[in-house]
C-alpha cells in the first residue's frame, strides 16, 4: 500500500475453515486491516483464489515434483520422495507461485465481483485477435503440462494413465482441512515415530572440489542447449562462490593450529 501511495487499509477474505481463528481476532490494532470470512460451502463458487489460481499453482507444483521423479532411476523414486523436506517444498511452491500472472488474479474476482471492469488497460488496448491468441497459448501450455505429467507417470508406473486421472490428481479438491488440534496431534505422532527409529548415519557433505566439477559440467550443458544468459550468469556466480570456498579450505594451516586442544 505504501508503494502505491495508498492508506494502509485492507480487507482480508478467507474461506470458512475450522482451523481459522475468529474474525475479531484477526484485526490490526487501529482497525484499518480487518478479516471477513466467506459464507460456508461456497468456496469453489466464490473464493477468488479458488478460481483457477490454486489450480494453476497445483499444476506447476506437481509438475515440479514429477520432473524430480523423471530425473531419478525407478528404484530410487521411493527414496527420493522420502528425502523431500520442507525446504524443497518451499522452493517448488515459490516457482509455482511465480507462474500466477496478475491477469489470472484479476480474473479470479469475476464471480465475487461481477461488476468489475474488464481486465485490460485503456493505455494498452490489444486487438481481439491478439487477446484470443494469448488465451489459446495459455490453454495449449496447460495441455502440454498435463500431457508431460501423464507421460512421466505412465513411464514410472508402467501402465496407461489417462489425462482425466492426471487432471483429477492436479485439481484435487477433496484434501482434508485439519484443525489446530489435529495438526498438533499429527506432529506429535510423527515425532514419536522418529524417536523410535534408529538414528540414521550422518549425511556426508559435498566437497567443494566435487561441486566445481559439477558446475563445469552443467555450464557446458547449458551452453550446448542455448540456455538464456541470465541463467548461465547465475551458475557462473555460484561457481565463483564454490571456488572461493575451495581455495579457503586449501589454505595452509599454521603449526600452532596443530597443537590446539
Amino acid at each position: 500500500m505504501n508503494e502505491l501511495k495508498l492508506p494502509p487499509k485492507a480487507l482480508l477474505l478467507l474461506d470458512n475453515a475450522p482451523g481459522h481463528p475468529k474474525e475479531d481476532e484477526l484485526i490490526s490494532g487501529d482497525g484499518k486491516i480487518q478479516t471477513m470470512f466467506l459464507p460456508p460451502n461456497c468456496t469453489p463458487l466464490l473464493q477468488p483464489m479458488d478460481q483457477h489460481v490454486i489450480q494453476n499453482i497445483k499444476l506447476h507444483y506437481r509438475k515440479s515434483l514429477i520432473l524430480k521423479i523423471a530425473g531419478e532411476e525407478k528404484e530410487n523414486i521411493s527414496k527420493l520422495l522420502k528425502n523431500l523436506d520442507l525446504k524443497d517444498v518451499v522452493y517448488s511452491l515459490r516457482d509455482a507461485w511465480s507462474s500466477v500472472t496478475p491477469e489470472l488474479i484479476r480474473k479470479s474476482w469475476k464471480n465475487l465481483w461481477p461488476t468489475q471492469e474488464e481486465d485490460f488497460d485503456a493505455n494498452d488496448v490489444l486487438p481481439l485477435t491478439v487477446l484470443r491468441e494469448k488465451i489459446l497459448q495459455e490453454q495449449e501450455k496447460t495441455k502440454n503440462d498435463l500431457q508431460m505429467i501423464n507421460d512421466v507417470l505412465t513411464d514410472v508406473f508402467g501402465e496407461d494413465i489417462t489425462t482425466k486421472d492426471v487432471e483429477e490428481w492436479v485439481n484435487d479438491r477433496d484434501e482434508e482441512i485439519l484443525t489446530e488440534t489435529e495438526i498438533i496431534e499429527s506432529v506429535e505422532t510423527e515425532e514419536n515415530e522418529e524417536n523410535e527409529e534408529p538414528e540414521q548415519d550422518r549425511i556426508e557433505k559435498v566437497k567443494h572440489e566435487a561441486a566445481l566439477t559439477c558446475f563445469n559440467t552443467i555450464l557446458k550443458w547449458c551452453s550446448e542447449n542455448d540456455f538464456p544468459d541470465h541463467q548461465i550468469l547465475l551458475l557462473k556466480k555460484m561457481k565463483e562462490e564454490a571456488t572461493k570456498k575451495h581455495l579457503k579450505a586449501l589454505k595452509q594451516k599454521t603449526i600452532g593450529e596443530f597443537f590446539k586442544p
